[in-house]
């Protein structure tokens, strides 16, 4: 799925097994299912960790998302939006986007 763009970059955090999330730190390449409570629609998405190969649960980092489904999310992202990160049922992390990388998705 990874495209040579991500759609867009995000400060993402990984829950804690006690917390409900996983049990294993997360690998860049990971593809979760993400959604948007405004937007009402999930889609999985490619996370590429920017500056390390594995982050710990309970650390925030930098990630660079591309959408597998985008069309349903074009003239709807906002910096600053917040987003919940599943393996469904189970959420498992936060983000909140940082930088919209493809335009067509960032809402006028």
């Amino acid at each position: 799925m990874h495209r040579f763009k991500p759609d867009f970059i995000a400060m993402v955090t990984y829950a804690l097994p006690t917390q409900g999330g996983r049990t294993t730190a997360v690998r860049s390449g990971y593809q979760p299912v993400i959604r948007f409570d405004d937007c009402g629609y999930a889609t999985p998405a490619e996370n590429i960790l920017t500056d390390r190969e594995l982050l710990p649960l309970g650390e925030t980092a930098e990630v660079n998302i591309t959408m597998s489904f985008i069309d349903m999310f074009s003239n709807a992202l906002l910096v600053g939006q917040r987003f919940e990160i599943y393996e469904p049922p189970r959420l498992v992390g936060s983000g909140v986007i940082k930088q919209i990388v493809n335009k067509n998705l960032e809402k006028e």
